[in-house]
């Protein structure tokens, strides 16, 4: 059983709209407590577990209440989906949202992002189930808007269109006809409630529409250990760029939050979730975006990801299962170590020199990356044009990189 007193409170601090889905056999103080609300106008919407139907069919009094509920204008559904451990979610005037899994466990949040998230699938859930005893002849409204989330000082359509209905009103705009659309301007979080009425019934509804300043999109990149199955970070590595590299065919794991968004989508990986982890490995290099839709506009983080070929220097110069024991130094390894790294420090700037020379000194030829490439690829075959095994080698890893 939920904890009748906790939801209860939520419901009667409740000033505009109450959404609350029961997951257990509903009560008399619940219903009583939605009447009350729904009486001092506020939209009502109630969705109840299936169990519930055949408790209500037996106990007279708990459908008398549900039959009131419906007359006074609230929205009633039966549901068959039952989350694991869940008994109720109570959202409150669209500013607040409580979660409770046990009887002293209850999550409330209030934070934008987490009370949509909560709309979101609790219109998910409505879409899933069965209006509780609708008359044929029942007032019907729609009410929509062309976004949930906008910016500051930027226009939003209202949509509606009433049935059954003598009069229409619309918090803010007034008596309204039974079907129209307007363009409103919104400078905060705005909550429309419209009120259909008839001389039997009443019936509430309403949506509401976030205002945000800025859209904020966070992640972080990197590979996961093989041995270890550990998260290394790229990002804390590279502060203030977005492109790392990594060892082609590694398991790299994207990790992303994205803030104060309508909409979500990350290609080319096709997720829409605003927040999530996606594992995966790549054997070439690739470009990453994260896209965030607000108020019909987009906001774009790339990432770039460049996969180095290192394999290829495993396959042609080391070989794991014949590996050999180094040599013991001898007395005078030292000197001779000294003088070779003088020796190839020598060679390198003699390469830069020459390199120079080719870029900057061909007034009639403006060198290009592929010509430049060339040169120093011919270069080091030609300076090791008598050491067969190192020349092999140097043809042998051409095609991976761009000439």
């Amino acid at each position: 059983m939920y904890n009748a007193n906790d939801l209860l409170r939520q419901i009667s601090a409740c000033k505009q709209v109450i959404q609350v889905h029961v997951n257990t056999a509903i009560d008399t103080a619940l219903l009583d407590a939605c009447i009350q609300q729904q009486e001092k106008g506020l939209a009502v919407v109630l969705v109840m577990s299936e169990l519930n139907r055949p408790h209500l069919e037996n106990n007279p009094f708990l459908l008398n209440r549900c039959l009131q509920l419906r007359k006074k204008g609230a929205a009633l559904y039966i549901t068959d989906t039952y989350p694991d451990t869940l008994l109720y979610v109570c959202i409150s005037d669209y500013r607040q949202v409580s979660h409770f899994h046990g009887s002293d466990t209850i999550h409330t949040a209030e934070a934008c992002d987490a009370v949509r998230k909560a709309v979101y699938r609790f219109n998910a859930l409505i879409r899933n189930s069965l209006p509780f005893h609708v008359p044929t002849d029942g007032i019907q409204i729609t009410l929509d808007v062309s976004e949930d989330l906008v910016l500051r000082g930027s226009y939003v359509n209202l949509t509606w269109q009433v049935y059954g209905a003598d009069t229409v009103i619309i918090e803010g705009l007034g008596e309204v006809e039974h079907a129209g659309q307007r363009q409103v301007l919104l400078t905060e979080t705005t909550l429309f409630k419209v009120g259909a009425y008839n001389n039997r019934d009443v019936s509430v509804a309403a949506t509401n529409v976030w205002v945000t300043q800025k859209t904020i999109i966070d992640y972080d990149i990197g590979f996961v250990s093989a041995q270890t199955n550990v998260f290394y970070s790229l990002v804390k590595a590279e502060k203030g760029s977005d492109t790392y590299g990594t060892v082609a065919g590694n398991c790299i794991c994207l990790r992303w939050r994205v803030l104060h968004a309508a909409h979500v989508h990350i290609l080319p990986f096709n997720i829409t979730a605003h927040e999530g982890e996606h594992t995966f490995s790549s054997s070439t290099s690739l470009d990453i975006s994260i896209t965030a839709h607000v108020d019909q506009q987009a906001l774009t983080r790339k990432i770039t990801l460049l996969a180095f070929p290192i394999p290829v220097f495993r396959d042609k110069l080391l070989s794991l299962a014949s590996r050999t024991p180094l040599p013991t130094l001898t007395a005078d390894a030292v000197q001779m170590l000294t003088l070779t790294l003088r020796d190839s420090e020598k060679r390198y700037h003699n390469l830069v020199k020459k390199i120079h020379r080719y870029t900057f000194h061909q007034a009639s030829k403006k060198p290009t990356l592929e010509k430049l490439n060339a040169f120093v690829f011919r270069y080091l075959k030609r300076m090791n044009a008598g050491k067969e095994g190192v020349r092999k080698t140097i043809e042998s890893i051409e095609h991976y990189y761009e000439r």
